[in-house]
């Protein structure tokens, strides 16, 4: 119930938009990794690094942002309990991502400008190889931080970590979890 109430707040954020704000849309793509995944405290899979992409809008508040992302996620499996995956299997793992997410611009310089992020929201974590697939949506958070560097006025390139957890996990019945870390590179455009 508390985090349905949190969310709903944030989301409601977006609806009173001050004198100052700037809209704003962004794009990004990167690397992500996937920490192992556990079942009962055991490393039951390991992932290869795998591609991740973003795409946000938002309002800049003079420094504080706040924003809508959607991100997509995917990963192959690498091994298994302890043995490779054959490559003919094409066994990955995919994670679809809605988020609301605040940043705070730390004002650095004319041009660079470090930033931290938080965000709360949904994540769609599907399992599937070449026979069957299994998906399912959980509660998701995560932080992480950057630089932007303002090109123009209107555009800044962006260089970010985050970190993305997905929360009461379960993979074919039984408990489990991992993380996420994507490093991406990318650009925003305020309006």
């Amino acid at each position: 119930m508390k985090k349905k109430l949190l969310l709903g707040l944030f989301f409601a954020s977006f609806g009173a938009v001050p004198a100052c704000a700037d809209t704003y849309v962004s794009g990004s793509a990167g690397v992500g990794f996937l920490g192992n995944l556990k079942q009962n405290n055991v490393e039951t899979a390991v992932f290869d690094s795998g591609y991740a992409l973003n795409g946000a809008v938002g309002y800049d508040f003079c420094g504080v942002r706040v924003g809508a992302a959607v991100g997509y996620q995917q990963n192959d499996f690498d091994s298994f309990n302890d043995r490779k995956v054959r490559d003919e299997l094409k066994p990955r793992v995919s994670i679809l991502t809605v988020l609301a997410n605040s940043y705070y611009d730390f004002n650095a310089g004319a041009a660079v400008k470090p930033y931290v992020t938080a965000g709360l929201g949904i994540a769609n974590v599907e399992f599937s190889d070449i026979s069957n697939s299994t998906n399912d949506t959980y509660f998701a958070w995560q932080v992480g931080g950057g630089i932007g560097v303002d090109a123009s006025k209107h555009v800044t390139f962006d260089l970010g970590y985050r970190y993305l957890k997905p929360v009461g996990l379960a993979v074919r019945g039984k408990d489990a979890s991992f993380e996420c870390q994507n490093i991406s590179a990318g650009i925003r455009y305020k309006f």
